[in-house]
């Protein structure tokens, strides 16, 4: 009996993946331990982001481990967590299996009772290594090991084959880089500006905040924020917010730092910045991460954006625009993605106060594709 694991690819991974022999997939530095914990003879299940499609079985051949040659990228390749593996199916993009499928759709634990293109539904398919129940392990593999056979044709909209056939490459002097170009962030960067809405991004900030206070950091937020907050902050998360930074910086990197969403500090070190975006631009809060990252270059500094899950990829395609791939310190690499949901499961976990800040590590999502 197989374990079954997810195993998200971009077009380019995907495409590296088979040009290299078919015989590692590769995972970030962040997921090291979960790889750890994966046996041989588990069962990688592959799917591509943006088209939705189920492309690939590989059973993992031996436990993982660390490598940094090239493979999923020509430079920089940040996907040296790897496993050997036997392709069990592979498949074309054009020929993989949309999750959207009524047969697979209705069948699925993580989409059976989720309207099809309602807000959020995509929470299961985040992160690569998380295990998928058994039943729908099985069922999808049989379904892939068929399409294999007999190809049946599922058609890619006009977006998908745009997509498809679209190679944001470019090569600079210090190395080559995907990017990737929005679509016109006046159609996809806001959500309507409610009363609703305001008051869930504040919720968030507040929780953020109880967090970092209960596992005894102090807490930096905006003082306009502060105000807005004042019903939503519990006595514990007052007695540890700043009324000043305690930090040794210019007045530029300072103002920059002020206006960032929550700090979670330690003495005179900032631990982690967080930015809500909700309501606003995630490109704004994007700016403010490169700002700093740009005014103190040798900031080691995890950065996170936290927004509802259905605003996962955009925050992506956001962090892989040109201006940020080509920073010295590329923003993919030091900021990850928080859904609202996970904020609150980690709120809720028992003892929390006795936790390190590094279990945030375990609910961030970082694009391992």
């Amino acid at each position: 009996m197989s374990n079954f694991y997810l195993n998200l690819f971009s077009k380019e991974t995907w495409k590296a993946f088979i040009d290299h022999g078919q015989n590692v997939s590769g995972f970030s530095k962040h997921q090291k331990t979960q790889a750890s914990r994966i046996s041989p003879g588990s069962i990688l299940l592959c799917y591509t982001v943006k088209f939705s499609r189920w492309v690939g079985a590989l059973e993992i051949l031996e436990s993982s481990y660390e490598a940094s040659e090239p493979i999923f990228h020509p430079t920089d390749d940040k996907f040296i967590i790897r496993f050997k593996v036997k392709p069990l199916v592979v498949l074309a993009i054009q020929d993989g299996i949309p999750i959207t499928d009524p047969l697979i759709w209705s069948k699925l634990d993580w989409t059976k009772n989720i309207q099809p293109g309602s807000v959020g539904w995509g929470a299961n398919f985040q992160k690569s290594l998380r295990l998928i129940p058994e039943d729908d392990g099985n069922f999808l593999f049989e379904r892939l090991k068929d399409q294999l056979k007999n190809k049946k044709e599922y058609k890619l909209n006009s977006k998908e084959l745009y997509e498809l056939d679209t190679n944001l490459i470019i090569k600079t002097t210090s190395g080559t880089f995907s990017v990737e170009i929005p679509e016109d962030i006046s159609e996809e960067s806001f959500l309507p500006d409610t009363d609703s809405n305001l008051r869930e991004s504040l919720k968030i900030q507040a929780a953020i905040a109880k967090i970092g206070a209960l596992m005894g950091f102090k807490i930096w937020m905006p003082k306009n924020d502060i105000t807005q907050l004042e019903n939503e902050l519990d006595e514990k998360t007052k007695k540890s917010l700043l009324s000043e930074l305690p930090l040794s910086f210019d007045d530029t990197t300072l103002k920059t730092i002020e206006n960032i969403d929550v700090l979670w500090i330690e003495s005179r070190t900032i631990v982690r910045a967080f930015e809500v975006e909700h309501t606003t631009a995630i490109y704004s809060g994007l700016l403010r991460m490169a700002d700093l990252i740009a005014l103190v270059p040798n900031l080691n500094l995890p950065l996170h954006i936290v927004a509802p899950s259905d605003r996962q990829e955009k925050v992506f395609r956001e962090i892989n625009r040109p201006v940020f791939q080509l920073m010295e310190t590329k923003l993919s690499e030091c900021c990850t993605f928080i859904p609202y949901e996970n904020v609150y499961e980690i709120l809720n976990m028992p003892k929390l106060q006795h936790m390190s800040h590094t279990i945030i590590e375990d609910y961030q999502v970082s694009r391992d594709y």
